[in-house]
């Protein structure tokens, strides 16, 4: 290390890297004890960063970020030819320390949820190191170093254990929540540079998305794929409806003679002629409500009059059968009911039968969603 570049002759290169060795191990306390030695012998950038770094690590165990971003302060005020370097280390830091914060949200959510506190922070930590890919390039060793310690684990023993109950894990939650928006605020305000504000933008919102995405319980998304496939649905059948009435502006369009025809039929009580002719006009445009209204009154007269008409030969045959075989006034009844059942079932085939004839309504293009899959919280 070149002492001359940090200007601190008074301070050995080695109790530098023994409190940045604190740092590096997590041993927060006493990494901020070891920097904040070093400033009574002279004040110096790199001790401030250090022991908000360290403060940084303690920011959930009754730290402030106030506290944190003081110390930051006084590190550019100390070192004003520094402030690019300095600004380098805590954009470094934040975005890393917010990115396992948000880790760690999603955690402490599942963790209420399920009423177990599941503290795999090594897997958590892990992750981080993939998320954040803002190119450091220190022009000075010890903030270099100082911020190569990075911010991927936090000490919170004091609010939370494995033996937590479900409102404690909320309260713990809420908690990390809270700090990270103040996080937020304070690293917005203390970066200068605007290319630098752009990658915490760019992060928070990655990560944002990323918790949001994350939480969504198994209702959540059933609801939100539902809503998306009516969407798409509705889109899709507005779309149809709109070049459907451009085709037919034409007014010698023959779907224009077929309901022309069809509804005269329909007025002369000639069902049956005018029931093909309608389900073809509805064949080329499907939501024309009058033809929909006359093919449904259709249907339901051709059943009625199939069904009166129908029960006289049922009739006809159960009384030629029960004189036949003298079949007394029980017997009469079982083969009546025997008959009306038959003929039931008859009339309702043709009945189905005659509305398959009709022409359902065209195919819409299926939804991309195929598979059934906050406040974020239920």
């Amino acid at each position: 290390m070149n002492i001359d570049d940090r200007n601190t002759p008074e301070i050995s290169e080695v109790e530098y890297d023994l409190a940045t060795l604190a740092l590096k191990g997590k041993r927060f306390q006493e990494a901020g004890d070891m920097f904040t030695a070093l400033l009574t012998k002279t004040q110096t950038s790199e001790a401030w960063c250090g022991i908000g770094l360290a403060r940084l690590g303690l920011i959930l165990e009754g730290t402030t970020v106030e506290e944190v971003f003081f110390c930051f302060e006084k590190a550019k005020s100390v070192g004003p030819e520094k402030v690019e370097d300095i600004e380098l280390v805590v954009l470094q830091t934040t975005m890393e320390a917010l990115t396992h914060l948000y880790q760690l949200y999603v955690e402490a959510v599942f963790a209420s949820r399920a009423a177990v506190f599941k503290r795999n922070l090594a897997a958590v930590s892990t992750a981080v190191g993939g998320m954040v890919t803002l190119n450091s390039a220190h022009k000075n060793r010890v903030m270099s170093s100082i911020a190569s310690a990075s911010i991927t684990a936090f000490s919170y023993d004091r609010y939370l254990n494995a033996k937590s109950t479900g409102d404690e894990m909320t309260a713990f939650y809420n908690k990390v929540a809270k700090t990270v928006e103040q996080i937020k605020l304070k690293v917005d305000s203390f970066i200068i540079e605007g290319d630098k504000k752009q990658e915490l933008i760019a992060l928070v919102s990655k990560n944002e998305k990323w918790v949001v995405e994350t939480l969504k319980t198994e209702a959540q998304r059933i609801a939100e794929q539902k809503a998306y496939h009516d969407t798409t649905v509705q889109n899709n059948r507005s779309k149809y409806i709109q070049q459907k009435m451009v085709e037919l502006a034409d007014p010698g369009h023959p779907f224009h003679y077929a309901k022309s025809e069809g509804t005269r039929l329909f007025t002369a009580g000639k069902y049956r002629k005018a029931l093909p002719v309608i389900n073809y006009a509805l064949t080329v445009y499907d939501n024309d409500q009058d033809l929909l209204a006359m093919q449904n009154k259709i249907l339901n007269r051709l059943s009625a009059i199939d069904m009166s008409i129908g029960a006289l030969p049922f009739l006809i045959i159960g009384t030629t059968i029960s004189i036949s075989f003298s079949l007394d006034k029980d017997g009469f009844r079982n083969v009546f009911i025997v008959l009306t059942i038959i003929g039931v079932a008859i009339l309702l085939y043709l009945k189905n039968q005659r509305k398959a004839n009709c022409k359902a309504p065209k195919p819409l293009a299926p939804s991309p969603i195929q598979n059934t899959v906050s406040n974020i919280e239920e």
